[in-house]
C-alpha cells in the first residue's frame, strides 16, 4: 500500500500529504497537514502488521499517556488502521529541512553532550510520574529547528531494525515491559556511542588506552550492565557528572555513587512491569493481614518454645534496630567461659528465616499496590505519598539485601500503608476532580480543568465522556482566544472573519457556548447583508436573459431568507422565457449530434426537451430514431471489438444479421459505412483457419478447451478459426500452468509454448 501513496493524496480522511520524509523497510513516514486545523504532523506507515494485543498496548498507552505533557516529548495524536495498514498520527517537529531530523553522532561529545542531557531532563521528569520510554534510540530523538530533542514514539514499542536494537536494554529485548532502568541502559549506548564512536558491544568496549577518565568509564559501564539491578537508578547523579566532565571541573566531584554497582540478591529476581524497584519478589502477591497474621503467630511460637524449653540455652535479642546476620555473627563461647558476645539461638535463626521470607510476600504486595496505583494514575494525582511509597520499596530493598529483614519489612509496611491511602482516597480524589472539572470549563478555567481531566482520564482510562471532557479542556484556551478575537472582527465590520473565529471555536467546542450564541448573531447580519446582494445580482441577470445565474441568485436570497416573497416573484418571472430558450437550444443541439451520429447525446437532448415541454412531436419522432440507431451502433461495435465471439455459427449468424440491418439504412452517415466495412472483414475472416504451432516439453499433458486433449508433445501444428482458447497443462507433481490465447483473422498466428516447470 505504501507504493500507491503520493504527494497530495488524502490520507484517513481528514489529512492530505505533503511530502515523504523517509522510508525503510519498517515505515514510510510522511509530513502531512490536517485539513480542517492546517496542523502540520508526522504520519508513519508500518510496513509490517501488528497483532492484536500490540494494538491495544499501543492504544492503551496513547490513552494514559495524554496526560503526560512535555514541551520536549513529540505527542501521538492517532492510532488507526488504513487501507490495510497500521499507521500513527504524531507531533511536528519542524527542523531545519521542515522534515524529520534524527540525532546524529557527529561532532565532539562537548558537542553533543547539550542534546543529550536535554534527553535525560526529559526522562528524568517522565520517569518521576512513572512512565517510561523503553525504545530510545538515535530515530526516537527529533531535531528541531533550534537544536533542541524531542522524544518521539514515548512508550509505544515500535523497535527498529536490528541495527538500532542494539540501543536497547536485554530486558526490552526479551519482551519485559519498560521501566526506568531500560531507559538508563539505551541513554548509557548513546553516551558511550557519542564518548567513542562505537556501539557497547561484547567485543567494543572501552579501550585500555581510551582517553576517557576511569571515573566516567566506570559510571558509563555500570549504565551498560545487563543486569537491571546493577545499573544506576539515580539519572539526576549522572547528569550532574558528566556535566562537570564536560566543563572540566570532574575532578572535584565524588564520580561513583555507592549504587553503581548493586549487589545482586541471592534469588532469581524476575523485572516486574511499569516498576524500578530492585525488589527480591516476583508478580505473586500477598495481602498485609496475612504479613501481620505471620508476625503475630512467630511471636507466640517464641513464647511456647521459651516455656516448654527451659533448659535450652538463653535467647539473647539484641536492642538494635534490626537482627545481625547469622553469617556475621561470633561463635558462641566454650560452656564455663564469659561470652563476650549475645549468643542467638536456633530460634531466633527461625525468627530471620521467618523476615526473609515474610519480607518478599510483602515486597510483593508493595508491588502489586504500587501497580493498582499506577494503573489508576496515582503517579500523577497522589505524586507525594507515590514517591516516598517507591524510596521505602527502594530502601526496603537495600535492607533487604544486607539481611536486615525486620528493617525492610518496616519500610515495605511503611510504603504499603501508603499506597493503601491512595488507594483509598481515589473516590474522593475522582469526585473533587469531576466537580472542580465541570466548574473550570463552564468558567473558561483552561488550566484547572486540563489538570483535574487529566487526573480523571489517568483514573479511569477509557471512558468516553471524561475523553471527550479532557479534550474540551485542552482546546479551552484556544476556544477562547478564538471567540475574543472574532469579536473585534465584528465590531469592526468584519463579519466573514468574525464567522470564521467563531466557527473555528465552536468545531473545537460545540458545548462552549458564547461561541455558539456569537454564530447565531452575527449569521444573522451576514444573511441580511447577503439577501440584498443577491436580489441585486438576481434582478440585473434577468434583464439580460441570464436565466441560470438569476435563477441561481433568487435561490440562494431565498434560501437565506425563506420567508420572503421577493425571490419568489423573480422565480416565477423567468420560468416561461427560460423554458421557451432552452427548448431552442436543445433542438439545435440534437440537429448537430445527429449530423455527427452521436445518437447517445443527441438521445439526451430530445429527452431533455420532452421534459421541458412533455409530447413536443419532433422530440418525440428523433428520440425514436436516437434510441434506435444507438443501439445499432452497440452491437456493431460490440462484434468489432470482440471478433473472437463468432468462433461459434449462431453469434457469427447474428453478427451477419446486424450487418445486414445496418445496411439497409437509407443515407447512413460515414461512421455507419466504416462500421459496416470493419464487420463485414470480420466476418469473411471468422471462417478462415489459422494455423497455429503447438509446442511443449514431452512430459506435460496438454489441452485445448472445446478442441481436444493432445496429451504428451513436443510440437505440433494445428487449423483454429479466430476466437479466444484456453490452453492448460497438467503435470504430475508441478502446478498446472493455463493461458488465454486469442486468435484474431487476418493476423500472425503466434507460437504457443505450454509446460509445466514450478514443482509443487
Amino acid at each position: 500500500m505504501t507504493d500507491s501513496l503520493n504527494e497530495g493524496q488524502t490520507f484517513a480522511a481528514d489529512y492530505s500529504l505533503l511530502h515523504r520524509i523517509v522510508e525503510d523497510d519498517r515505515i514510510d513516514c510522511w509530513l502531512a497537514v490536517q485539513n480542517d486545523t492546517n496542523e502540520r504532523v508526522f504520519i508513519k506507515v508500518l510496513k509490517q502488521p501488528l497483532d492484536a494485543e500490540k494494538r491495544n498496548l499501543i492504544t492503551r498507552t496513547i490513552e494514559k499517556q495524554r496526560g503526560l505533557v512535555h514541551t520536549q516529548i513529540a505527542r501521538t495524536y492517532q492510532f488507526g488502521d488504513f487501507d490495510g495498514h497500521d499507521y500513527l498520527i504524531s507531533q511536528h517537529v519542524r527542523s531545519n529541512h521542515d522534515g524529520s531530523s534524527h540525532f546524529d553522532y557527529n561532532g565532539s561529545f562537548n558537542s553533543l553532550w547539550p542534546v543529550l542531557s536535554q534527553v535525560a531532563d526529559v526522562l528524568i521528569y517522565t520517569h518521576s510520574l512513572g512512565f517510561a520510554h523503553g525504545h530510545l534510540f538515535p530515530d526516537n530523538i527529533l531535531i528541531d529547528a533550534d537544536g533542541k530533542p524531542h522524544l518521539g514514539d514515548f512508550g509505544l514499542g515500535l523497535t527498529g531494525n536490528d541495527q538500532l536494537s542494539v540501543y536497547l536494554s536485554p530486558q526490552i529485548k526479551t519482551g519485559h515491559p519498560a521501566d526506568a532502568t531500560d531507559d538508563i541502559y539505551s541513554l548509557g549506548q548513546l553516551i558511550f556511542k557519542s564518548l567513542t564512536g562505537k556501539l557497547w558491544q561484547d567485543d567494543q568496549k572501552f579501550e585500555t588506552n581510551s582517553p576517557v577518565p576511569e571515573d566516567i568509564r566506570q559510571l558509563v559501564t555500570s549504565m551498560l550492565q545487563d543486569s537491571p539491578y546493577d545499573r544506576p537508578n539515580d539519572l539526576s547523579n549522572i547528569v550532574k557528572i558528566l556535566d562537570a566532565y564536560v566543563t572540566g571541573v570532574n575532578n572535584e566531584i565524588d564520580i561513583i555513587p555507592t549504587d553503581f554497582n548493586r549487589v545482586q540478591p541471592s534469588e532469581p529476581v524476575e523485572k516486574t512491569a511499569t516498576t524500578s524497584h530492585q525488589l527480591p519478589r516476583d508478580r505473586h502477591t500477598v495481602s498485609t493481614p496475612v504479613a501481620v497474621a505471620g508476625l503475630i503467630s512467630l511471636v507466640v511460637i517464641a513464647i511456647i518454645v521459651f516455656l516448654f524449653l527451659p533448659t535450652a540455652e538463653p535467647i539473647v535479642i539484641t536492642t538494635e534496630e534490626h537482627a545481625v546476620p547469622q553469617s556475621t555473627r561470633p561463635q558462641q563461647a566454650p560452656r564455663g567461659e564469659a561470652s563476650k558476645e549475645p549468643l542467638v539461638t536456633p530460634l531466633a535463626d527461625a525468627k530471620l528465616l521467618q523476615l526473609k521470607e515474610e519480607g518478599k510476600e510483602t515486597a510483593r504486595t508493595l508491588l502489586q499496590l504500587q501497580i493498582e496505583v499506577e494503573e489508576v494514575g496515582g503517579q500523577i494525582w497522589a505524586s507525594a505519598k507515590y514517591n516516598e511509597a517507591v524510596q521505602l520499596g527502594l530502601s526496603g530493598d537495600d535492607a533487604y539485601r544486607n539481611d536486615e529483614f525486620q528493617l525492610a519489612m518496616d519500610r515495605y509496611l511503611n510504603g504499603i500503608s501508603l499506597l493503601d491511602e491512595v488507594l483509598g482516597s481515589l473516590e474522593s480524589v475522582f469526585s473533587d476532580n469531576e466537580t472542580k472539572g465541570e466548574i473550570a470549563l463552564q468558567q473558561g478555567d483552561a488550566e484547572t480543568a486540563l489538570s483535574s481531566y487529566s487526573i480523571l482520564n489517568a483514573i479511569r482510562a477509557g471512558d468516553p465522556d471524561i475523553e471527550a471532557s479532557l479534550r474540551r479542556a485542552e482546546n479551552l484556551e484556544e476556544v477562547i482566544s478564538l471567540v475574543d478575537d472574532g469579536k473585534v472582527f465584528e465590531q469592526n465590520g468584519d463579519l466573514e472573519s468574525a464567522l470564521k473565529n467563531y466557527t473555528s471555536a465552536f468545531k473545537l467546542d460545540s458545548l462552549w457556548f458564547p461561541a455558539a450564541e456569537a454564530i447565531a448573531s452575527v449569521n444573522r447580519k451576514i444573511a441580511n447583508q447577503a439577501f440584498n446582494d443577491k436580489m441585486s445580482i438576481a434582478f440585473a441577470n434577468l434583464a439580460d436573459k441570464n436565466y441560470d445565474i438569476a435563477r441561481q441568485a433568487f435561490l440562494d436570497a431565498q434560501r437565506i431568507l425563506p420567508n420572503s416573497d421577493e425571490p419568489r416573484d423573480g422565480l416565477q418571472q423567468i420560468e416561461v422565457s427560460e423554458v421557451q430558450d432552452q427548448i431552442s437550444d436543445l433542438r439545435e443541439s440534437s440537429s448537430v449530434f445527429t449530423q455527427d451520429e452521436k445518437w447517445k447525446d443527441a438521445a439526451n437532448a430530445y429527452s431533455a426537451i420532452l421534459k421541458l415541454s412533455p409530447g413536443t412531436s419532433f422530440a418525440v419522432e428523433g428520440l425514436a430514431l436516437a434510441d434506435s440507431r444507438f443501439e445499432l451502433e452497440k452491437e456493431l461495435l460490440m462484434y468489432i471489438a470482440q471478433p473472437g465471439v463468432m468462433i461459434s455459427d449462431d453469434v457469427l449468424n447474428e453478427a451477419k444479421t446486424v450487418v445486414v440491418a445496418a445496411s439497409r439504412i437509407k443515407e447512413p452517415g460515414p461512421k455507419l459505412l466504416d462500421q459496416i466495412s470493419r464487420l463485414s472483414h470480420l466476418i469473411s475472416l471468422a471462417r478462415i483457419p489459422i494455423n497455429v504451432e503447438l509446442k511443449s516439453d514431452n512430459k506435460t499433458d496438454v489441452t485445448i478447451y472445446k478442441i481436444r486433449n493432445f496429451g504428451r508433445l513436443s510440437s505440433t501444428r494445428l487449423a483454429l478459426y479466430p476466437g479466444t482458447y484456453t490452453i492448460v497443462g497438467k503435470r504430475r507433481g508441478y502446478r498446472d500452468v493455463r493461458e488465454e490465447v486469442v486468435l484474431r483473422g487476418g493476423h500472425t498466428a503466434p507460437t504457443i509454448q505450454i509446460s509445466c516447470v514450478e514443482k509443487i
